[in-house]
Order: structure tokens, then sequence, then C-alpha cells
């Protein structure tokens, strides 16, 4: 988890370029707006009535990506590019289709074992099937 600090024009920007709009899985976001120090770097709003500058700070927590959800992207990714239904890889596999379906949300917790049945189902090593992690 990281802190970063935003004017407000710069944080539009950020949300605009780093954060899919799609996906609900996406790196969560908790934006909070405060007071800042006297930068002239941040001077980029001013109050109506007083015409005086005002400046904010906005302090933005970005959370990675959970690594089980990266996991099944990448493993629904590389069964969709073979043409493959999830219960026709679940079989290949030897696993149970319902539980493909929550490797590939995100849902399951995976073992070593399980991990190593799915790089087999695809006949890539396990590294190969780390890379798109």
């Amino acid at each position: 988890m990281s802190k970063v600090y935003f004017s407000t024009a710069r944080m539009a920007e950020f949300l605009r370029l780093y954060v899919p709009t799609r996906s609900s899985n996406g790196p969560r976001i908790l934006a909070v707006m405060q007071p800042a120090i006297s930068d002239s770097r941040f001077n980029d709003t001013y109050r109506p009535w007083t015409y005086q500058q005002q400046n904010w700070l906005i302090a933005c927590t970005v959370t990675p990506i959970d690594v089980r959800v990266r996991f099944g992207r990448t493993v629904r990714g590389r069964r969709q590019k073979l043409g493959v239904s999830q219960e026709e890889f679940a079989d290949i596999c030897g696993l149970d289709r319902t539980y493909m379906g929550g490797i590939e949300r995100g849902e399951r917790n995976l073992s070593l074992v399980n991990i190593e049945k799915i790089a087999l189902g695809f006949q890539i090593t396990l590294a190969e099937l780390f890379r798109g992690v």
C-alpha cells in the first residue's frame, strides 16, 4: 500500500490514467482532501469571493490488486486463448468446474498441488504460468 499526494488537477489526471473504470476488482483508492502547506506547485484553484489562491492537497492511498484475482485473470486469459470452456479445462486439470470458476474469479486460495495441475493442463511450467501474474 502506498500513499501519494496530488493537487486537485493532478488527482483527476491520475484517476483517468491509472484506475480501470470497468473492473470492480481494480485498485482501491481512498482520497482525502485537506488544506495543503503553502507550496507554489499546488496553486491551481481560487476562492471566487476573495480571489485568493486556495491550496488543497489530496492524499490518495492505493492498494494493489489481490494476487488471487491476478492469478485468476491469467488463468482465464490462457484458457480463452485455447478456446476451451471452464468445464472442459477443469476436466483436463482434474478439478471440479465450480472450483475452476472460483479460481478465475479470484475467490479461491489455491494450493501448490492445484497450481501444478493447472500448469500441466496448459502444458507449461510453473514459471511460465506465473509470468502473467
